[in-house]
């Protein structure tokens, strides 16, 4: 059975294999069989990347003030800003900030004034 691996960027805009960071630019076929792919690490540590995209998170990349730890049982590392947003269930806009009413996410954009009222109540 063939494992696949995930790539990266490194800092010389390389990809890299996230598993055992070899250089995939160099190595087309590198990813279609990593030995260090998910069943034989239980969980990837990718350092600084971004466990979604795969961008820098990493001091100096300009994702480092808003990354966030996590992982989502493969992958272990942080998440950049744009991969932590979420669609508004009424403007569809991707947004940082919003608030879940009635089961719905909501940005500060849709957000009614009885629904503001509502949640500076509670």
């Amino acid at each position: 059975m063939t494992r696949m691996s995930k790539e990266r960027m490194n800092e010389n805009n390389d990809k890299t294999c996230t598993g055992c960071g070899a250089n995939l630019t160099q190595d087309q076929n590198h990813s279609r069989g990593c030995k260090y792919g998910p069943k034989d690490l239980g969980i990837i540590d990718v350092g600084d990347a971004c466990i979604e995209c795969g961008c820098s998170t990493a001091a100096g990349s300009g994702s480092w003030a808003n990354r966030i730890p996590a992982d989502d049982g493969i992958r272990l590392g942080y998440k950049c800003v744009d991969c932590q947003m979420i669609e508004c269930d009424r403007c569809e806009d991707k947004r940082l900030h919003y608030e879940i009413i009635d089961g719905y996410v909501v940005c500060g954009d849709c957000i009614t004034e009885e629904e503001r009222l509502s949640i500076e109540a509670d």
